[in-house]
């Protein structure tokens, strides 16, 4: 039982694009004021302060299937995927950076974008523009963490004439495993890469939202701390207000 039914309507032209849901039927619509509320108030909660987050990830969108030759594979979305679970079941928390935001945003404010991100991490990439890569390359040289996973791109310019050539600069910043060289929570215990989890800093108090997206209960340890997180469930503490039970 979820809140996909938002989006159905029995007001106006939409309810002939969007008819109701039988969800309105189920015996559990009667709470659904109370679920709604209670999510309401934890998404706000959420959007509130600073994220305690300092990883970013390159996401590229705009070149995933660049390419000449149609009849090979894109097994590289599938190694960008892997790595996102990855990261995730190893509570590192990190957010999406495509190219477009490279030149555009960060480019001209790379001290202020390492300062708030001081990692930066590359999936394994068929191709990358030029541009990009010169960008991250001046990322590191002022003091970020660079890390390439898998091959090293190709790099192609603004035009079809421009020279492709592989990203020989790169192979200074490829690493085999990243995980060990990332900042993150350090939770323990039988089930551990079930939990994912967010910090915000929010009137200098540190707010956790984990949620156990495994059908059992989690017992174990965030930093050495005993906690307890139901099964299926989002738990939003604060500081070090973990639930033991």
């Amino acid at each position: 039982f979820n809140i996909h039914g938002l989006s159905y309507t029995l007001a106006g032209p939409r309810k002939d694009e969007v008819p109701p849901s039988i969800f309105y039927q189920h015996s559990q619509w009667k709470y659904m004021k109370d679920f709604l509320g209670r999510t309401q108030k934890l998404c706000s909660k959420l959007n509130q302060g600073k994220l305690l987050c300092k990883i970013a990830m390159l996401y590229p969108c705009a070149t995933f299937y660049c390419t000449t030759n149609q009849t090979i594979d894109f097994s590289f979305e599938e190694a960008v995927h892997d790595l996102v679970e990855k990261m995730l079941s190893n509570q590192k928390d990190f957010i999406f950076i495509d190219e477009d935001y490279i030149c555009n945003n960060i480019a001209n404010n790379l001290a202020s974008f390492i300062e708030k991100y001081p990692y930066f991490v590359i999936p394994s990439l068929r191709h990358l523009p030029r541009k990009v890569a010169d960008i991250l390359e001046q990322y590191a040289l002022l003091g970020g963490n660079l890390f390439i996973l898998g091959n090293l791109p190709i790099l192609f310019g603004p035009n079809l004439t421009s020279k492709c050539q592989i990203w020989e600069n790169g192979l200074k910043y490829q690493v085999e495993d990243v995980i060990p060289l990332l900042p993150g929570v350090n939770i323990t215990g039988n089930g551990a890469r079930d939990i994912i989890i967010q910090q915000r800093l929010i009137d200098n108090e540190t707010y956790t939202m984990f949620f156990n997206r495994a059908q059992t209960a989690f017992t174990g340890k965030i930093d050495n701390q005993d906690i307890y997180l139901a099964p299926s469930c989002g738990t939003l503490v604060s500081n070090n207000n973990f639930p033991q039970s």
